[in-house]
């Protein structure tokens, strides 16, 4: 069999790419790189079947679902997020895991939810389902090199925290790093050694800093993963979805906490990160393991491995139904976000270039 490594091809989150080269390392090798929104036209050589270990967020493109039949899939670390008509993405949630992308899901279960409010909607729909976590975890440790100075790494804060830390690291003659998980680069034109090069740059200056202080997940949980003393930073740890299953074994403040001294932990003189996080990170690797020598079993014939029932007929229909349905959705949902819209420029005399803008584009 072969092995595809899941990434978003125009994504210029980097987060995404180390989610990626987290599975990758899990692969005897990798044959094809397979984008996350066309997953349903996915055409392989030969239609030969390609082994695929799919932990993302899912889905901007939601009717772009299921995957192609020759994809068999090792579902861990499944995130479902809502956008509403305000955002870029789909205004549907979790319909396309309804009718044939739900059985799909329940073919090749159990599913490994992300977090917990995944896998209470997984399990809404009768699909056998578990808390896995992320593969991120399961990074090891990187190169460790000799530096010149110690750092702290600071990633995509907010502005006055940032301000604050870089006055005080001044002070005691600390570097500091400022990193962005956003990069600007045509992401759809690298290949896959391109993009790993990219995600080992960012992990070895993890690996090599004397705290990591930031808001982002998959730089957070790649720190614990490689043993880095890391520090969240977020105004909604508690009710953020993505973040629910983390919280305990992370260290967490806000910003306004963080400000005014209200947090115990020392980014200068970091403690050791927490290691209840384990027991979650030695399930991944042996979930994952346990799918790489199934897919390598010369025992098992190839038709044996699909276990889907619907023809392709049957899926370009419920795909074709559950499009028009998103797209009665989205103009039902524009209209109603139009009218909120001009409400909104009279009961609060909205400041006139906004109201200009409305008029010209709204009515």
């Amino acid at each position: 069999m072969k092995y595809g490594v899941l990434v978003h091809k125009y994504s210029h989150n980097i987060g995404d790419d180390i989610q990626s080269y987290a599975t990758s390392l899990f692969l005897p090798n990798v044959d094809y790189m397979i984008d996350r929104e066309e997953l349903d036209t996915f055409k392989s050589n030969n239609n030969e079947l390609v082994a695929l270990i799919m932990n993302a967020w899912f889905l901007w493109e939601k009717w772009n679902w299921p995957p192609a039949k020759c994809i068999i899939p090792k579902l861990t670390g499944l995130h479902i997020a809502s956008w509403g008509i305000d955002s870029l993405g789909s205004p549907i949630y979790d319909e396309f895991i309804d009718g044939i992308g739900g059985e799909w899901l329940k073919a090749y279960g159990p599913v490994g939810c992300r977090d917990n409010n995944t896998l209470k909607v997984v399990k809404k729909h009768d699909i056998d389902a578990y808390l896995s976590g992320c593969a991120t975890l399961t990074l090891p440790k990187q190169e460790k090199t000799e530096n010149e100075r110690e750092y702290i790494c600071l990633v995509d804060l907010p502005y006055l925290v940032e301000r604050k830390i870089k006055k005080i690291a001044k002070r005691r003659k600390l570097e500091v790093k400022v990193i962005t998980h956003q990069l600007d680069y045509d992401s759809d034109k690298l290949t896959w050694n391109e993009r790993k090069e990219k995600v080992e740059e960012f992990l070895k200056v993890y690996q090599n800093a004397k705290c990591v202080i930031t808001i982002r997940l998959h730089a957070a949980l790649p720190c614990l993963a490689m043993e880095t003393p890391v520090l969240c930073i977020r105004e909604d740890i508690k009710e953020n979805d993505r973040f629910s299953p983390y919280n305990d074994f992370l260290y967490c403040t806000t910003s306004e906490d963080f400000l005014k001294g209200r947090y115990k932990y020392d980014i200068f003189n970091p403690p050791k990160n927490k290691e209840n996080y384990l027991e979650m990170r030695n399930n991944i690797i042996k979930d994952i393991k346990e799918f790489v020598d199934y897919t390598q079993d010369n025992s098992i014939e190839n038709e044996d491995y699909i276990k889907i029932k619907y023809t392709e007929e049957e899926k370009m229909k419920w795909q074709n139904q559950l499009m028009k349905y998103t797209l009665n959705k989205w103009i039902y949902d524009n209209r109603i976000y139009t009218e909120e819209l001009k409400k909104q420029s009279v009961d609060y005399k909205l400041k006139r270039p906004i109201k200009d803008f409305i008029k010209k584009f709204l009515g």
